[in-house]
């Protein structure tokens, strides 16, 4: 076996060697990936995936360790990632580079035809004085040489665009996943609709970005309710986890 690869966090990436570590985080990076129009990228298509400590779920957010919490984001976007390119023909391989925390996804040249491009995702990090760490997951649709890496051009963007846009959602729900809240009487291993019931809609006008939110409760003990939020792109997300006794 072998062990575990060291990990570095900011500010210490220059002391960084053969150890897991982000990319860093920079401000014109943070500007486009909050803002909606987007902006100016190094990319031919990009889209990213903010996210924050306060934002993970709770037994991460309590150990605070940045190591940890990059870790636990890289392991969910790598196990997502690679489910995905296993049960998919568009591509013809998948390599991982620690430092940097890159993953690179071969387009396959007979199924995607579009042989000068490649999906690029980057985990980026930048630590805050409040002790807490922003991380933010780029995907990237990319040319492979250094002169055409943003270029759109290229032969066959159509087919490795439609490509690159599922690729996006599968790396979102990755991170999505790492905010999730850990339910009381958990349900790990089987479906979400086995253990609670979604009762009455909250809130009636969904939107992009904040949802809308649905009551739920136990099917056990019929006890507990929660709020739970649903992206109108059927991302779960949750507003709040806010567990308290029936009026019943």
């Amino acid at each position: 076996m072998t062990a575990e690869p060291e990990i570095y966090m900011t500010p210490q990436l220059a002391k960084r060697k053969d150890g897991l570590c982000p990319s860093l985080l920079i401000d014109e990076v943070l500007k486009v990936s909050t803002s909606k129009g987007g902006g100016p990228s190094h990319a031919a298509i990009s889209k990213s995936y903010q996210t924050n400590t306060k934002y993970l779920t709770e037994s991460i957010r309590q150990l605070e360790n940045e190591s940890e919490e990059l870790k636990f984001i890289s392991d969910s976007v790598n196990k997502f990632l690679k489910e995905y390119v296993d049960n998919s023909d568009d591509f013809s391989g998948i390599s991982f580079e620690p430092k940097g925390c890159t993953w690179k996804l071969e387009l396959d040249i007979d199924k995607v035809q579009a042989p000068d491009y490649r999906i690029q995702v980057i985990c980026m990090a930048r630590a805050s004085g409040d002790k807490r760490t922003t991380f933010v997951v780029d995907t990237t649709l990319v040319g492979k040489s250094d002169k055409s890496i943003s270029s759109t051009s290229l032969p066959g963007f159509k087919e490795a665009k439609a490509t690159f846009e599922a690729t996006s959602l599968v790396v979102r729900k990755a991170v999505v996943r790492c905010e999730f809240p850990e339910f009381p009487e958990g349900c790990k291993g089987r479906i979400f609709r086995e253990v609670y019931q979604l009762n009455a809609r909250v809130s009636c006008k969904p939107d992009a970005i904040n949802g809308f939110l649905r009551k739920g409760s136990s099917r056990k003990s019929l006890l507990l309710t929660a709020q739970i939020r649903f992206l109108c792109n059927c991302v779960p997300w949750y507003a709040s986890c806010q567990w308290e006794k029936s009026c019943n």
